[in-house]
């Protein structure tokens, strides 16, 4: 039940899911607010927006091939939210879990939601889902292959796929597609086209366009 809740607030609220519902998330945003408090907020863009942004789709392909292969949530290892309120129990790997609230708490503080935005395999999963023409396409196309044709291609092709078309889509559009149900949108009837919608961003996206 709470991996359906899990899903329906991923589908319906995406990154609002992050910075209202999840722990991390909430926590993380609180960190953003201080550092906006001390002038110390930095945005990230261009290249380098771009490049960060692969990490999280990396760190998900790692954690679905590991969650899979062993039968056990390869997240637990690292995730700070289960570290610090499980007290590094023994399903915690200790380097994991430092380096992740090590770029968790002063990344986040710096920029907003800096976990959410580059680290985190569920944000990466999220926006993979938002594109759900793609993310149903490379699925039926998988299956066709598959069960239609008989060919032998493990399901680590599939999870590949998906993780390079979010890859793509992700730094091409920074723009969802069907998903999340409710999102922020630009009005062309009242717009302006000042731009000051993009200088203000904190994720860095050109609103205007």
């Amino acid at each position: 039940a709470m991996g359906l809740a899990l899903l329906a607030g991923v589908f319906l609220f995406s990154k609002l899911f992050c910075s209202y519902i999840c722990p991390i998330g909430t926590f993380t945003e609180w960190l953003s607010k201080q550092g906006k408090r001390f002038k110390m907020n930095i945005v990230i863009s261009g290249i380098a927006d771009r490049l960060l942004r692969l990490l999280k789709y990396a760190l998900l392909f790692v954690t679905f091939y590991y969650s899979v292969s062993s039968s056990e949530l390869f997240c637990k290892t690292f995730d700070p939210y289960y570290a610090v309120f499980s007290g590094f129990s023994s399903d915690v790997v200790m380097s994991y879990a430092v380096m992740a609230l090590l770029l968790a708490i002063p990344g986040s503080f710096f920029v907003r939601q800096f976990w959410c935005k580059y680290i985190c395999p569920l944000s990466a999963a999220s926006n993979i889902f938002s594109f759900g023409f793609v993310f149903l396409g490379i699925v039926a196309l998988y299956a066709v292959l598959t069960a239609g044709f008989g060919l032998s291609i493990g399901w680590i092709w599939l999870l590949g796929a998906l993780c390079l078309a979010g890859v793509i889509l992700e730094t091409t559009r920074l723009k969802f597609g069907i998903f999340p149900v409710v999102k922020v949108t630009r009005n062309a009837d009242t717009c302006t086209s000042c731009r000051l919608c993009d200088k203000a961003c904190p994720m860095a996206i050109k609103i205007s366009d």
